[in-house]
C-alpha cells in the first residue's frame, strides 16, 4: 500500500555577524551554538513508496501535494532537547509563512517560515529569542497544521483551547470537532542529532501525515426520471474525538495515531443544495460542496449504525435512509459511498483509496 505524506523543511541559518547567539553549557564547535530558523523548500519533490525503516527521523520519507494552500495557514511546533528542556518554553511556537523577506543587509529571501517577531535573520526579541541548536543532543520536534493561535475562528485552524495541556514534543493530544473544525488536520514528528545525523545543523524535514478520514457521498439511479439531490445529513456517527499522537501502546511507533471517538450523534454534516442525479456511477449527484468531501473522526462503524439520510426533488419531503456498511474508517484514507436507487430499492457500495495527490503551490507539497 502506498503511503502518502506531506513534508516541510525546517531550515537553519547562522545569525548575522551583528547578532550574537546565546551561549550554551554543553560543548560545541565554537563559542556559541547556531540558531534555529525555519524555511520552506523552493523545489518540487515527488512522493515515493513506503517510508524508510526509521519512521519520523530527520530526512526520512518524501513530499506530496494536496488541494489546499499550506502557506495560507500557520503551523504549531513543539521542540525538546535531549535533556528534557523545552526549546519553545513548553508551548507551541507559531510558524508563519513569508513569501519574501529582506534582512538588515538588504538581501532578500523567499518562501520562508518564520517565528517570534517574524524576522528571520536576527536574534528575535526579549520575549521571542531565537533558539539555539545543542550539537551533542537529540532534538525532537512535533507539529500540527493548520493552527489558529488567536482562536478567532475554529474553521481556519485548531485553536489553543483544543490542545490538551500534556502536549509537547514527545506527544500531541488534540481535540477535534468535525462540525466546527472543518479542515484537514495533519501532524508531524522528527528527530535530529546534529553530531550523529548527516544533515547536521542543516535543514530538518517534517513529515506531515493526515489524521482524519475523508468521506464522499454520491447518489445515482437507474430510472429515466429526472431528479435532483436537495438535502443530506449523517446519523449515528461520532462527530468529535481526541487524537493521541505519540502516546504509545505495545508495538506502536512514535508516529502511531490513536483516536478516542465521542459518542455517536445524529444530524451531522447538514447540507442543502440542488444537484442533478445522474444515471451512472460517473455522473451521480455528489452531496456537500467543493469536492464533496467531509472530514470524519477515524472510528469503527458497525452494521446498521451510521446512515446517510437524503431528500430528492421528486421525493419532496420523503427521507431516504441508506445505512453504511460495516467498516473501519482509517486516517489518511478517502471513502466514497455510492447510493444506488433502483425503483423502490436502495443499496450502498463503497470504494476506498489513498487521498489523491494534487498541486498546492510551487513551493510546498501537501497530500
Amino acid at each position: 500500500m502506498r503511503r502518502f505524506a506531506t513534508y516541510l523543511t525546517l531550515g537553519l541559518v547562522a545569525a548575522l555577524a551583528s547578532c550574537k547567539a546565546p551561549e550554551v553549557e554543553n560543548p560545541s564547535v565554537g563559542d556559541v551554538e547556531p540558531l534555529l530558523s525555519f524555511g520552506a523548500p523552493t523545489e518540487v519533490v515527488d512522493h515515493q513508496e513506503e517510508p524508510q525503516k526509521e519512521v519520523g527521523r530527520a530526512g526520512a520519507g518524501s513530499s506530496t501535494i494536496v488541494a489546499g494552500n499550506l502557506t495560507g495557514h500557520k503551523i504549531a511546533v513543539f521542540g525538546m532537547y535531549e535533556t528534557g528542556d523545552h526549546i519553545f518554553e513548553n508551548h507551541p511556537e507559531t510558524l508563519y509563512f513569508s513569501p519574501s523577506y529582506t534582512d538588515a543587509k538588504g538581501d532578500t529571501y523567499t518562501n520562508q517560515w518564520v517565528y517570534g517577531d517574524t524576522s528571520l535573520y536576527n536574534c528575535g526579541t526579549a520575549d521571542e529569542p531565537r533558539r539555539p541548536w545543542h550539537r551533542l543532543m537529540d532534538h525532537e520536534f512535533r507539529a500540527f497544521v493548520p493552527y489558529n493561535p488567536d482562536g478567532t475562528s475554529p474553521q481556519i485552524g485548531l485553536p489553543p483551547e483544543n490542545i490538551q495541556a500534556m502536549s509537547d514534543a514527545t506527544k500531541l493530544v488534540l481535540n477535534y470537532y468535525t462540525q466546527t473544525n472543518k479542515f484537514d488536520l495533519m501532524v508531524a514528528r522528527t528527530m535530529r542529532n546534529p553530531i550523529q545525523d548527516p544533515e547536521g545543523v542543516g535543514k530538518v524535514r517534517l513529515e506531515f501525515q493526515h489524521v482524519l478520514s475523508a468521506l464522499q457521498f454520491k447518489v445515482v439511479h437507474t430510472s429515466e426520471d429526472t431528479d435532483k439531490l436537495t438535502e443530506a445529513y449523517i446519523d449515528g456517527i461520532a462527530a468529535s474525538g481526541v487524537l493521541y499522537y505519540g502516546i504509545r501502546k505495545a508495538g506502536d511507533t512514535p508516529t502511531t495515531i490513536h483516536w478516542t471517538p465521542a459518542l455517536p450523534s445524529n444530524n451531522n454534516y447538514k447540507w442543502t443544495g440542488s444537484v442533478p442525479i445522474g444515471k451512472t456511477d460517473g455522473t451521480g449527484a455528489m452531496a456537500f460542496d467543493g469536492e464533496g468531501v467531509v472530514f470524519a473522526i477515524p472510528q469503527q462503524i458497525a452494521a446498521h449504525q451510521v446512515s446517510f439520510v437524503f431528500k430528492t426533488e421528486v421525493g419532496d419531503q420523503a427521507l431516504h435512509r441508506a445505512y453504511l456498511p460495516e467498516i473501519t474508517l482509517e486516517p489518511g484514507k478517502k471513502y466514497l459511498f455510492t447510493m444506488h436507487i433502483s425503483g423502490a430499492s436502495l443499496n450502498v457500495t463503497v470504494s476506498i483509496k489513498e487521498w489523491t495527490t494534487l498541486k498546492s503551490n510551487e513551493d510546498v507539497y501537501i497530500q
